[in-house]
């Protein structure tokens, strides 16, 4: 099936993005409930820090999941949808 028209710039980079290994199982995980970065690299067996930093930096600056801080001390942040 072709398309009729080209898909703009900002769709292919989330198409990339959420096609990477890993991707939707974050995204998956995250739907439940936020949750931190130990709490998502405990959950997510198999995936190296180093990914799943990242892929939370990327979907951040893409717009598809929040950092927020939810305590203050101790310093505490977890990801949101």
């Amino acid at each position: 099936m072709e398309l009729d028209h080209e898909l703009s710039d900002e769709v292919v980079e989330v198409l990339r993005l959420i096609g990477r290994k890993w991707s939707l199982i974050i995204l998956h995980e995250l739907t439940h409930d936020p949750m931190s970065f130990g709490e998502l690299k405990e959950t997510i067996k198999g995936v190296s820090a180093s990914v799943l930093s990242d892929l939370l930096s990327e979907f951040i600056s893409k717009d598809i999941i929040e950092k927020r801080s939810i305590s203050i001390s101790p310093p505490r942040s977890a990801y949101f949808i």
